[in-house]
């Protein structure tokens, strides 16, 4: 996995071979986490094959960043990797 971060928000990507092309590989977004200063909390969002943006609503808003990140990792509903 790797990350990019662009101003409030940090994408986290997976990183994979394209089934279709052998030794060619890709970085497709599963997670996108967004700062909201006055409140000093991140919130959690998910991507579709359309790449569009849904809050993630299993979890709220949290102040310590590593919450959201251990929820993408045990991703119990299956939207980031499953």
């Amino acid at each position: 996995m790797s990350f990019v971060r662009k101003g409030d928000r940090i994408t986290l990507f997976e990183h994979h071979a394209l089934f279709s092309r052998p030794g060619k590989w890709s970085d497709s977004p599963i997670a996108q986490f967004r700062y909201d200063a006055p409140g000093g909390q991140w919130s959690l969002f998910w991507s579709n094959r359309s790449s569009r943006w849904y809050r993630y609503e299993d979890v709220a808003a949290q102040a310590d960043f590593g919450v959201l990140l251990r929820e993408v990792e045990k991703d119990p509903t299956g939207v980031f990797c499953g």
